[in-house]
């Protein structure tokens, strides 16, 4: 797709039918289905914010049908504002709060009950429960006491992976150490209850220098596995979660088995590559064959890695121990019948139309290596497969 600038964000709805790119202070609403068929198709509603989107998420299941497909962003130009944009380009929420905002996020990708739960990052440490009935925010939560400047420190992601875990990345680039990521463990089905956390510090060896640093996650709920990966840095990192000790555990694995993005070959030399983006597949239709046990394992969830040099990279993830199907993956459903009652709106032409970087074809599947290693927390494996 065409697009008028390089974009700095794009998310999908909550139902898969929409996706909302992000330009700058534009955010541009396509209909998926639409521009499958037709990838030269302009968005069919638009947005002009009055600063550069800081941040944005998607309105996820189970919100009021006047939600639906609607995003949350706030810009620039008044980082205390919140605005609820419906999939027609219409302000649907201008909320005002009292702090400086820095990350957003709204609801929870495995569990729809979560859809009320909006929750803001500021730029002092703290996560705010916002409601969009009230205009307000109802509760927080603060950073732990792990760091003497704690209020040095901004949100710079929030996430819940579920009713009982809350994920925070806090960042501050002149402090030691200037990336903790925490899990908050309580009761976060309604409020913000933590009854505990714990915090890791100096998760990355960061390969370039940058004062904004972006976190990219992808959660496994199904294995209790969390990928992590960072801007800075070229390796993903997994954590896995124990619910008998209540305790998440970095999985130290060897090299050859680590998810990375790769050194790219240039010229005038080689550049090193970091996370750009993360995300995770769950309609792989394809078994795995385990020469080594002379077995079938069934399709396994794939994670999917963009780096900063424009790679795309795909990764099968399967556990060596099990021979059960996980739990989330489901099959490839038909995309909807395109929008007829949504015209498509012209962008504006202040900017020549540019292209992003191509991505780099992977490795076929045929060609693909199978990346295996034992899990030190368990007595399980996991296996990595690159496509």
């Amino acid at each position: 797709v065409p697009l008028e600038g390089t974009p700095s964000f794009l998310v999908l709805s909550g139902d898969e039918t929409v996706v909302a790119v992000a330009l700058k202070s534009t955010i541009l609403f396509f209909d998926v289905a639409s521009i499958i068929q037709q990838p030269a198709r302009r968005p069919y509603a638009q947005f002009q914010c009055e600063g550069s989107i800081l941040d944005i998420c998607a309105a996820p299941d189970g919100v009021d049908d006047d939600m639906a497909g609607s995003v949350a962003c706030f810009h620039a130009a008044n980082v205390q504002q919140l605005l609820i944009i419906s999939m027609e380009g219409q302000v649907l929420r201008s909320i005002d709060l009292d702090f400086q905002l820095a990350s957003i996020t709204w609801g929870c990708e495995f569990d729809s009950s979560l859809h009320d739960m909006l929750l803001c990052g500021d730029a002092e440490g703290y996560v705010h429960q916002v409601s969009l009935e009230a205009g307000t925010a109802v509760d927080q939560i603060e950073m732990p006491e792990i760091v003497e400047d704690r209020d040095n420190y901004a949100v710079s992601r929030v996430a819940l992976l579920s009713s009982s875990q809350l994920l925070v990345a806090y960042w501050s680039p002149s402090s030691d150490p200037p990336s903790i990521l925490t899990l908050f463990h309580g009761d976060f089905s309604g409020g913000l209850q933590a009854r505990s956390n714990q915090s890791f510090s100096n998760l990355f060896y960061a390969t370039v220098e940058s004062e904004v640093q972006t976190i990219h996650f992808s959660f496994l709920p199904g294995w209790q596995l969390l990928l992590v990966g960072t801007s800075l840095a070229e390796t993903i990192q997994v954590l896995k979660y124990d619910g008998d000790s209540n305790r998440w555990s970095v999985l130290l694995l060897d090299e050859q088995f680590n998810a990375s993005c790769p050194i790219e070959e240039e010229e005038d030399g080689d550049i090193d590559t970091t996370v750009r983006g993360t995300g995770l597949l769950f309609s792989c239709s394809n078994a795995i064959r385990d020469e080594e046990a002379d077995r079938t394992l069934p399709p396994p969830p794939v994670f999917a890695l963009y780096t900063s040099y424009g790679s795309f990279l795909l990764y099968r993830v399967f556990d060596k121990d099990r021979s059960s199907k996980y739990p989330l993956i489901r099959d490839a459903h038909p995309l909807p019948s395109p929008r007829q009652t949504l015209q498509a709106v012209s962008t504006s032409a202040k900017s020549p139309i540019t292209h992003p970087a191509p991505l780099q074809s992977p490795s076929s599947a045929s060609s693909a290596a199978s990346l295996a290693a034992t899990l030190p927390s368990s007595s399980s494996s996991s296996c990595w497969t690159r496509t």
